[in-house]
């Protein structure tokens, strides 16, 4: 029996949270000092300049707000995307529009005024030109047919 998209998917996410839940609970201090809202000497080692403990601290997670809001619908969706073309796609071409994806998250950064980063660009460009060569190479001769 074929499950739909969105039972898998809620089965993947729920098992996510629940790793991570379980990781930070057995990482002990480290995953104090994820939440921590102060800054406090037994979590912390090394302090930032000018910070001494006791002094306000925006956690890992600092609250709800819009972009996290955003980021999270975004996240979500991607998975559905994922999962849907997993079914028509190769995890090799997955891969490849990932790379792609990176790409133009870079240059959606730059569009939004980000200053360029030379060697971030030249890698993302190195990334770009290899996911379009990788495209243009001839599929093998038995590519598509089933081994049992």
């Amino acid at each position: 029996q074929r499950l739909p998209l969105w039972v898998t998917q809620t089965h993947f996410k729920a098992a996510t949270i629940a790793g991570a839940l379980v990781m930070g609970y057995f990482q002990g201090r480290r995953g104090g000092r994820i939440f921590a809202d102060t800054w406090r000497g037994e979590l912390f080692h090394q302090l930032p300049p000018g910070t001494k403990p006791g002094d306000p601290r925006t956690p890992f997670f600092g609250g709800w707000s819009s972009t996290t809001w955003l980021l999270t619908v975004c996240l979500v969706g991607q998975n559905f995307v994922v999962g849907d073309q997993l079914r028509r796609l190769s995890a090799v071409s997955k891969y490849v529009a990932y790379a792609l994806g990176m790409v133009l998250s870079h240059l959606a950064l730059l569009a939004s005024g980000h200053p360029l980063d030379v060697e971030q660009t030249i890698c993302c460009a190195g990334i770009a030109v290899s996911a379009v060569l990788y495209v243009q190479l001839p599929s093998p001769p038995d590519a598509g047919r089933r081994r049992d």
